[in-house]
């Protein structure tokens, strides 16, 4: 009865103590403390955690310039290494040849693969240019130009009497090609009977227009319009109008400069790949006078005949 009495008590006991059980043995989670408020101006608290992985990164830089220093006292000055032929410098600065490191069939692929892509994009960018040409009117680029004295290029009006003209009304191209060679831009030729009609002519009284808008290439107000006030537009909205013109000129003739780049380097990659293609040709090369170096290459090929 009294063993039996013992191994009851004893199986009591550890039941008693299965809800400790699992907290015997350890240490309590100690939170680290943040920053106080009167020095959170300092910035962040640094814990033994973040000082291990600082003085860790650290070390390891250190390492790191022993070992570059150690190569550097044992480098032989005389010694060659292959970047001395794959290198140049240039303005200052190391350019690396990697083209000379490739195998000349990946390398074929390099190229073909460039100039499918420089291909794209100058489709990519005219189709752009066009399409802002297409919506947008250069009808007024003529008034763009003004002189330092802030008064606008008189409008160049030439007279011509039709007896005495050689041109062609009806023929459009001997038109066109009369214009080209006078080499004048946005000129407006007005035909007269006579020489007395020439000399008297008024072009404020032929257009119906004041002196001062004889300049403008479009939206020229008429006198009549002008007396009635039937034309009102805010100074301010007119001026916000030109400086949008003004802007889109800009953008269009970045677009041009971004055009004129990208063919400058195709046919620089074209040039490159002809090269490189096996074919025979000769180079032509000019020097410097003074310092003998080559300022100029030019490339011919030798035409062959095609059977």
């Amino acid at each position: 009865v009294f063993h039996s009495f013992l191994s009851v008590k004893t199986v009591c006991c550890i039941m008693s103590m299965g809800k400790s059980w699992n907290k015997l043995g350890r240490k309590g989670h100690r939170h680290e403390r943040a920053q106080p408020e009167s020095r959170r101006h300092l910035g962040f608290l640094e814990h033994h955690r973040d000082y291990v992985q600082r003085a860790k990164d650290y070390h390891k830089k250190e390492d790191e310039l022993n070992h570059l220093r150690l190569l550097a006292s044992m480098k032989n000055p005389d010694e060659f290494h292959s970047d001395m032929v794959h290198t140049k410098v240039f303005n200052g600065r190391m350019i690396v040849d990697k083209e000379s490191k490739l195998n000349p069939r990946r390398l074929k692929e390099i190229r073909e693969g460039d100039h499918k892509y420089i291909l794209m994009q100058l489709q990519h960018e005219q189709n752009k240019l066009k399409r802002e040409l297409g919506s947008f009117h250069c009808v007024d680029a003529a008034d763009l130009s003004v002189d330092h004295d802030n008064d606008r290029k008189k409008s160049e009006i030439e007279i011509i009497e039709s007896s005495n003209s050689k041109l062609d009304v009806l023929n459009e191209k001997a038109l066109i090609t009369a214009k080209a060679s006078v080499n004048k831009k946005a000129d407006h030729i007005i035909f007269v009977d006579g020489n007395e009609e020439r000399c008297t002519f008024d072009a404020s009284k032929y257009f119906k227009t004041p002196k001062q808008l004889l300049a403008h290439k479009h939206n020229r107000l008429k006198t009549s319009q002008l007396a009635t006030g039937q034309i009102k537009m805010d100074p301010e909205r007119a001026t916000k109008l030109k400086k949008q013109t003004l802007l889109k000129y800009w953008q269009i003739q970045g677009r041009i400069h971004k055009l004129e780049n990208i063919k400058k380097y195709q046919h620089h990659l074209n040039l490159k790949r002809k090269i490189k293609s096996g074919d025979k040709f000769l180079v032509y090369k000019k020097r410097d006078v003074n310092s003998g170096k080559i300022v100029k290459k030019r490339y011919k090929w030798i035409k062959q005949r095609k059977r």
